[in-house]
């Protein structure tokens, strides 16, 4: 192995390991204490609870799953000739989508420390698993790094992330959750999976996408970065405020708390598709 590869790796090792430590720790906090419930829980208890009508909650709903199934099919058809980026991305994203279902309903349990039964267990989020993991791809398989490929997929995260809080499907720290979860899938994909498949090609061990990761940020980069995801971000209040104008409300019948919550998890979720855009270069043209 190269140096350049161990170098590489050893990033996405850090990847990998930050992404458990800050779930495991926004479980812990935000899932395990009163004050973080209380906290988590602020951006949808204060307003009238039927916000969105069940038919619009429907509609957003399903709206949000049809959407996510056709860019994985545009995704799909794009790097189709290439197996191996075609197998990484599908592993990626149904890792995120199944391994998130699997958390929530079976390991990360919700005590009710509030008395405010909502939504039982719901940490971390599969919706927004899905569409952290699509994003990740559209980077990641794309043949370069163009301006519209990044905003695209920084916008795809920040939609998601800003309807799930909105209907409201998920508490804000579901949907950190599972934007982290997806993202450490990613990681794991990103590391094992060329040197699996590797072992069943005649050509050898395959490149991994940790070949790739190149220097330092430079600020310019970050700084566009951030600008993106704080329009996003203004956007989604935005979009909320017209969204709630369905239901009869206004934002300032949400409560404090929503534009808050709505804005961080926009926000966060853009800035880690942006920052993952900046330090990992497009996989290699392995075709079959």
């Amino acid at each position: 192995m190269t140096s350049t590869w161990k170098v590489g790796r050893s990033r996405w090792l850090a990847i990998v390991a930050g992404c458990a430590v800050v779930l495991a720790v926004v479980y812990l906090v935000a899932v395990h204490t009163q004050v973080g419930q209380r906290l988590d829980e602020a951006a949808v208890l204060h307003h009238r609870y039927d916000r969105t009508t069940d038919s619009d909650a429907r509609i957003l709903t399903h709206s949000m799953a049809i959407f996510l199934g056709a860019v994985a099919v545009a995704i799909g058809l794009y790097v189709l000739p290439r197996w191996v980026q075609l197998t990484s991305a599908a592993v990626a994203v149904l890792g995120g989508v199944l391994g998130a279902g699997f958390l929530r309903k079976t390991v990360l349990t919700r005590p009710n420390l509030t008395f405010d039964s909502l939504y039982g267990q719901s940490y971390p989020s599969g919706h927004a698993a899905a569409a952290m993991g699509l994003a990740l791809t559209m980077v990641i398989v794309s043949r370069s790094h163009p301006t519209v490929t990044r905003v695209a997929a920084m916008s795809l995260v920040g939609v998601i992330n800003g309807l799930i809080v909105f209907i409201p499907m998920h508490r804000p720290s579901d949907v950190v959750g599972g934007d982290l979860f997806a993202l450490g899938v990613l990681g794991a994909v990103a590391l094992l999976l060329p040197v699996v498949l590797g072992r069943f090609d005649r050509r050898g061990p395959l490149r991994s996408a940790a070949d790739d990761l190149p220097g330092r940020l430079t600020w310019p980069q970050i700084r566009v970065v951030l600008g993106v995801a704080l329009g996003l971000a203004a956007a989604g209040i935005g979009g909320s405020a017209l969204l709630a104008r369905r239901s009869g409300l206004t934002l300032g019948q949400f409560g404090p708390g929503f534009p808050v919550a709505q804005s961080l998890v926009v926000f966060l979720g853009a800035v880690s598709v942006g920052v993952m855009s900046l330090i990992v270069r497009p996989t290699p043209e392995i075709t079959s």
